[in-house]
This record gives C-alpha cells, structure tokens and sequence, in this order.
C-alpha cells in the first residue's frame, strides 16, 4: 500500500483569464472521497458515480490522474494563457508548457514526462508531482486496482489586509429554461464591509439561450474599494423545447423604441393585409413643392379656395442671399372673404429636410385648438403667413387647414426680405421643376382594417404609388395633370377593429425617413435621435395586449423622409 499526503489549493488567476473554474462555492467545507479505478472510466465522488473523459493510468511507473477531473472534483481554478497551464498554491506556482513539452515547480524545471500525461486528447497529471503542494492524501490498493483520495478543501476566508472582498453570488428564476426563454438572474452578492458593489463583471450571461445544453455562467464583482471578489459559477440547463426563436426573441420581449437588427432579412416582403380604403374629398389638398429650390423671387404656386383647403409648403433657398416665403390670400369677388384656420403645422427655418419635415409634420398632428380669423376686403390682397427670413441651403415646411366664406386666391411666393405685400401680385409666376404642384382633390385616407385580418406577420405598404396610391390632380396655374408622390400633406388614419396581442413596426425602404406616429393619440417618434435608414432594422413602435377595441394610427407622409415604408404587424401568439 502506497501512500502520500497531497495539497490542492485553489487557483488565483486574473480576472476574465480563468478557464476551468470552481462550480457554485460555500462559506465553509467538508471533507470529500474520490475512488479511481486505473484504466477504467468509472469513479465515485462522495459516494456518486461519474464517468471520466479519461481513466487514470500508470505510465512508466508513475500514477496519473484526469486533470479537468480533479479541477471539477476539488474546486480548485486554473488558467490557460497561450499554450500554458498555470496551478498556484499557497506554496508553489506550478506551471505546464503544452506547446514547448516542459513543466515547472516555482521555476525549476521538472522533465514533461514525469509530470504530464496525455492520453486521448485529455491531460493527465502525475499526484507524486504535486504530493508536496496539496492537503489531500491518497492510497492506491493494487488488489482492487483503485486510488482512494481523501481532501478537505481548505476554507478560505475573504478578509484581507486592509478589509473583506466582496463575495459574488447570484442563482437563476429556475433550474432550467426552454430555447429562447428569457433567463431571469437573482443578484445574491454582497460586500461583508458593507461597503456595497461597485462593479459587476458577468460571464456567459445572456437575456436567453437559443441552442439546447448546459451554459456555465460566472460572476466576478468588485467594491467601492477596488477589493474583487473570487469568480462565482452555476451552471444552467436549456432544455430541448422551444419557447422563441432567435428572430422571434427580441420582438417579443424588447419596448418600443427598440431597432429589430438584422430583422430586415426576415421581415422584407410579408404578405399584405387586406383594408379598405376612403379619400376624404371635402377638404382638397394645395400643395407647393416645385420649384422646391427656390432660385429667384417669384409666384412658386397659387390656386383659389372657396371653402374648406389644406395649405401645404415645402420649399428650399437656392439662391446666395436671404429669402422670405410667404403666403398671400387675395379677394377678387365683390364681397368680404373671410378666412379661418383651423390647424397648423410649422417650423423655423433649417437646413435639415428630415428634421423641418418631422417638426412641421409634429405641430400638425397636436391639433392645437385654433381658431384664427382674418377677413380679406374686396380687391385686396392680404398676408397670411409670413416666415421669418431663411438663409442659403435653409428650408421651409408647413401645414395650414383653412376654411373661407367666399372665393380667395392664394398664393405661395419667395419674396427679398421686407418686400410689401401690394407688390405680391407683380411677382412672375415661377415654372415647376421635378417636384409635387398641384390642386388634389383629398387630403385625409382613412384606412379600416377587420377583426381577424392580421393572424400572420404582415404588412402596410406606405408611399409605394400602388397599393397606396399617389393622389391625381391639376397644376392650376397650366392645367397640367399632376401627381402628388409620396402624398405629401395627407394625413392617414388607420383604425384596426379587436387588434390581436402583437408588435408593430416601421421600416424604411426608399431611403432615410424620420418622422411622428400617433398610437392611439399617443406620439411616437420615429426615431427619437437620428434617422431610420434603409440599412436599419424594422422600429417597434407599439405593442397591443389583445384588449384593445381598436387600434388608430395616425401619419401624415414628413417632407424630407423617403419613400416607401413598410408598417409591420406581427402577432406575438402567447
């Protein structure tokens, strides 16, 4: 009967370089029994069986057991750094060199082959080698073939010279999880010193586990006084039954505001859902966009309203000097006119076309209580929107719902600063250029979407010209047809009767769009800072419950932003 004393005293190694680690340690410990049989996989650990990756073995006279089988059976930690394995003690740096076949004891050199073993692929270590560093003993019974190891971890406390490390602790919601189940991690650590944790360093945490197996997960944490604690270990089971897919995942747990990356490969080209469709006539839409860069002074569009009308203006300083735009209202008819508007959607002067349509397309769809009131005289021309002057490369976006009594002419015109407004009418009308001009004869779709109707991902199609058509109308200063593309200034209105429980999304495809949504009377800025980019994934603007009666979305096309765009309805089916 052989027989050594051993010590085995856990490794210290630097934060993140750890790779075989203690599983999930205690305050204090106990005494621990393993029973290796040479040449054979089966071993008793306290009395349970395991199956090793490899046996222990004789070589050349000399014992060896399983390396990753003692790491695992004792707690202890080491590191693998370029090829090398490193074992400190409280006596002794122990060191294996993999690559250059030479192993080291506090740096003397002792020969590979008396400390090393390799068999199958899997690292052997010889106890005699480490009789001397370790506080376990072991008896080898040649009858039976087998090694017997007592060891008593040792109980290492956290105090230190100048106080208590933190200690890092923390558990799952449960043992096990499905694929793609959000994991739920309970913090337990604590700092003895009360001095509270400054830092947490995770590894191998995520929000969920999309392949089935056992994920080891690690914590490291640090206090206020820079102390760090010893890495903390539990394993977590991911059973082979789904619960997400890895697309599905963050659009059923992420909020609004989040950016689905990557979602644009899965969720390009869904089918369409079935609406019906009704153009509000009773409100036609005027719209001066062309010529949008403004190049000289001059008359850049003008129609006459007797009635209700949309004013919408979208226009830009071309030239190398300031410009004022404004809107004059005239009244050729023999009878006061008197004008009312009802809603407005401005903004300052800028040279940004994404930010002056989004914050003019904003101020419209507050719906302030207006009620502003001018009276024009019979032959008299009066102004009804002044800008304040904009500079080269600034722009101008704005919205008006007007109501008149009477006949009344209005015109768009680029003006130099200071211009009196009974020099208006001599202004030359200016020709159109590539963009929208026009008298439309609607300015507000509402869309109706049926109880039922979205039981698959789907989508709307905005600002494509097919199936959302652009509005037809006439250039009324040449009787030209025109086309408003995109549908500038017209609001949509959607409203989907018992929605399901689902996300929806916006998606950019003609370019950059930045622009407001109204969920249920509710803003929601797309995006909050910057752009949505055709490179960009789908933005989840609203979740439903499934309790909803109705829900209304409310849009109007910003000037500046790039069609088409896909709105996105996906059930999130429990």
């Amino acid at each position: 009967m052989l027989l050594r004393q051993i010590s085995i005293l856990a490794v210290v190694a630097a934060l993140g370089m750890s790779i075989f680690a203690p599983a999930a340690s205690a305050v204090s410990t106990s005494s621990s029994l393993i029973l290796l049989y040479l040449n054979k996989k089966q071993a008793m650990v306290n009395n349970d069986t395991v199956t090793l990756d490899s046996p222990a073995t004789v070589v050349n006279g000399r014992t060896f057991v399983p390396l990753r089988f003692l790491q695992q059976s004792f707690g202890f930690q080491m590191s693998l750094v370029n090829g090398k394995i490193t074992i400190s003690t409280s006596t002794a740096t122990l060191l294996i060199d993999m690559k250059k076949k030479a192993a080291y004891a506090n740096g003397t050199y002792v020969p590979y082959s008396q400390a090393v073993a390799v068999r199958n692929g899997r690292t052997l270590i010889q106890l005699k080698w480490v009789a001397d560093y370790m506080g376990a003993r072991y008896v080898y019974h040649q009858d039976l073939g087998r090694i017997d190891i007592y060891y008593v971890k040792t109980a290492n406390g956290v105090y230190e010279s100048d106080g208590s490390k933190p200690v890092a602790k923390f558990t799952f919601g449960k043992s096990a999880y499905r694929i793609g189940e959000p994991v739920k991690y309970v913090d337990l650590s604590y700092d003895p010193d009360a001095e509270g944790i400054y830092h947490r360093s995770w590894g191998g945490k995520q929000e969920a586990f999309f392949k089935p197996g056992e994920y080891t997960v690690s914590l490291r944490v640090i206090d206020s006084k820079g102390r760090v604690s010893d890495t903390y270990e539990r394993t977590l089971t991911i059973l082979n039954e789904p619960f997400l897919t890895e697309q599905e995942y963050p659009i059923f747990t992420q909020a609004v505001g989040t950016e689905i990356e990557g979602g644009r490969k899965y969720l390009s080209g869904l089918p369409q859902i079935v609406k019906s469709t009704f153009d509000n006539t009773n409100r036609p839409l005027i719209v001066s966009d062309s010529p949008e860069l403004i190049l000289e002074p001059g008359i850049l569009y003008q129609d006459t309203v007797n009635g209700k009308a949309r004013l919408y203006a979208n226009h830009q300083n071309g030239m190398d000097r300031k410009v004022q735009f404004a809107i004059a209202v005239t009244n050729k008819s023999s009878a006061p006119v008197n004008v009312t508007t009802t809603n407005k959607g401005e903004v300052y002067p800028s040279k940004y076309a994404n930010l002056a349509g989004h914050q003019a397309s904003v101020d419209f769809l507050m719906y302030d209580p207006l009620n502003r009131k001018m009276t024009v005289p019979t032959g008299g021309t009066m102004v009804y929107v002044l800008m304040p002057d904009f500079f080269p490369a600034s722009g101008v976006n704005a919205f008006y719902d007007v109501e008149t009594d009477g006949p009344a002419q209005f015109s768009f015109v680029a003006i130099d600063s200071g211009t009196p407004p009974e020099l208006f009418s001599s202004l030359m009308q200016l020709g159109r250029g590539i963009h929208n001009r026009g008298t439309f004869n609607y300015s507000e779709t509402t869309w109706d979407v049926a109880k039922g109707a979205i039981y698959q991902p789907s989508r709307i199609i905005i600002g494509d010209g097919v199936t959302d058509p652009f509005g037809q109308g006439i250039d009324a200063m040449n009787g030209i047809p025109s086309v408003n593309k995109g549908n500038y200034g017209v609001v949509k209105k959607l409203r989907i009767d018992s929605p399901p429980k689902m996300a929806v999304m916006v998606m950019a495809r003609g370019g950059t769009f930045k622009g407001p949504f109204k969920i249920n009377g509710e803003f929601v800025m797309v995006r909050d800072s910057g752009v949505l980019s055709y490179l960009d994934g789908p933005l989840i603007i609203a979740k439903t419950t499934g309790y909803e009666r109705t829900l209304d979305i409310e849009f109007t096309p910003p000037a500046g932003s790039a069609f088409p765009i896909d709105m996105i309805f996906y059930p999130l089916n429990d």
